[in-house]
């Protein structure tokens, strides 16, 4: 199985001209599947109109992450999207930790394997430092 090189368009709020191609600038490997999942899971299910099954339910459950149920909702919210929208990565592994001092900041830690080169990979995201 061949398996493709990863390449993604680095969108950021205001595109940024790369000095020597004078093109928009890319983003490759690693960072481009780590980029693609913040996407992912940041994105409100029936936000993205042609596809509303596209995303979790982390950020309308920032309020009500004292239960574990909660957790585990969210855990299997964000791997469901992930299996079904991200085939660059397998055996993902999700967990989400309150921070005690500010109330409603939320880690999500999460670790998966990039297909392409074998490497077990962590993504470590703070909400509501994105949103």
């Amino acid at each position: 199985m061949v398996i493709p090189k990863i390449k993604d368009i680095d969108i950021p709020f205001i595109f940024k001209k790369n000095i020597f191609t004078n093109d928009i600038n890319l983003i490759k490997g690693n960072a481009a599947i780590k980029h693609s999942i913040k996407n992912l899971i940041l994105t409100i299910q029936g936000e993205r109109r042609f596809q509303p099954k596209v995303g979790t339910i982390l950020s309308d459950s920032l309020f009500e992450l004292a239960t574990d149920d909660m957790h585990t909702e969210i855990e299997n919210s964000i791997k469901s999207v992930l299996s079904d929208y991200e085939q660059r990565i397998t055996n993902v592994d999700v967990s989400i930790s309150l921070d005690i001092k500010t109330p409603n900041k939320v880690s999500v830690n999460i670790t998966y394997t990039n297909i392409s080169t074998e490497d077990e990979q962590l993504l470590s995201i703070v909400i509501p430092d994105f949103l």
